[in-house]
């Protein structure tokens, strides 16, 4: 029997840490996907709000 892969969109946050930490004590193989862009951060969305 094959052993299983998975992907995991990772973002950081509570809730992708705790998947990704459940899928390796079930043994998976996980290979984590985290996006990084310039078209759209998190603090730019901030100074929008403040505007």
């Amino acid at each position: 029997m094959s052993k299983v892969k998975a992907v995991a969109l990772f973002s950081g946050g509570l809730d992708s840490i705790l998947s990704v930490k459940i899928m390796l004590e079930q043994k998976i193989d996980i290979y984590p996907i985290h996006f990084i862009t310039p078209f759209f951060t998190s603090l730019k969305s901030g100074y929008k709000i403040e505007a």
